[in-house]
């Protein structure tokens, strides 16, 4: 129904990486304050997926990012969920 997706892009618009927010549904968004995000990185190895792993999309992207970089997608994802999705309004 809701979903929000977030893409990272380099200096030339190339993907890099996305936050997706998904809905979980109206009286779970209602009641909680809770979010539902995946941080996509681009693709991986086949053979090192497991559960629901298997059922994400790969991203195409341009560039891996290194841990530094994935660790501020990480800090984003929660940036996001605190400035535009907690109900406290950010900080």
């Amino acid at each position: 129904m809701w979903n929000w997706t977030f893409t990272l892009k380099d200096i030339d618009g190339e993907v890099l990486a996305q936050v997706d927010r998904d809905w979980r549904g109206f009286g779970f968004e209602i009641l909680t304050d809770a979010g539902q995000y995946v941080i996509r990185f681009g693709g991986s190895d086949p053979s090192s997926k497991i559960g629901l792993a298997n059922a994400i999309q790969d991203l195409d992207v341009r560039r891996p990012l290194t841990l530094a970089e994935r660790a501020v997608a990480v800090a984003l994802a929660i940036s996001l969920d605190n400035d535009y999705f907690s109900r406290h309004g950010g900080w």
